[in-house]
């Protein structure tokens, strides 16, 4: 190996596999320092500091995400002046994964989210149940539409509850196959 030394210490060592250890003279990922390696792999590891990429001039990117050449990504800050920004080209999406494997939630570039939807149709898009401590707002600032709903709620049993937006109380008792039963009074009007 050749090695960098200052004070009787390796600071720098180039290992006989072509690893270059900065810090460090074992490719143990335990031993803090940086390894550029022979496979062109960057590691860096650091018991109690962070890791700092910094950026000193106008905004831009800061780390950029490369597939065969061609950016797929970059983590960095918008025009307005230090707001981090994680930017993802056109044709892009982005996903979270858990164990190693299982897709929790996805954004598309047309802004869809999905959680647990591979393929989400909507601005949101959910497979399986909801819980809000707030509201839902649905619809837009038309007099027909229904602005808030305070609950929406199937209950026990087979009723469901709905506090509308003019914060009328409706008890529906049963749906089923496009008929509504009900144990008290239905009222319509219109």
């Amino acid at each position: 190996p050749l090695s960098f030394d200052t004070n009787s210490t390796a600071r720098m060592t180039l290992d006989t596999s072509g690893n270059l250890l900065v810090g460090k003279t074992s490719t143990s990922n335990a031993t803090d320092g940086i390894e550029l390696n022979s496979t062109g792999q960057f590691v860096a590891s650091f018991t109690d500091n962070t890791h700092i990429l910094n950026r000193n001039n106008t905004d831009g990117a800061i780390l950029s995400f490369l597939k065969a050449g061609s950016t797929v990504g970059s983590i960095g800050s918008n025009a307005s002046g230090g707001s981090a920004v994680l930017d993802l080209t056109a044709s892009a999406i982005m996903r979270m994964v858990v164990s190693v494997t299982s897709e929790a939630m996805r954004i598309l570039a047309n802004g869809n989210i999905g959680i647990g939807t591979t393929s989400p149709s909507e601005k949101l898009h959910v497979i399986g149940n909801i819980k809000t401590s707030g509201g839902v707002k649905v619809g837009d600032s038309s007099a027909d539409a229904l602005h808030f709903f305070g609950i929406l709620k199937q209950g026990s049993g087979s009723g469901t509850t709905v506090i509308d937006s003019s914060r009328n109380l409706t008890n529906i008792g049963t749906i089923s196959s496009g008929a509504i039963t009900s144990s008290g009074t239905i009222t319509t009007s219109g």
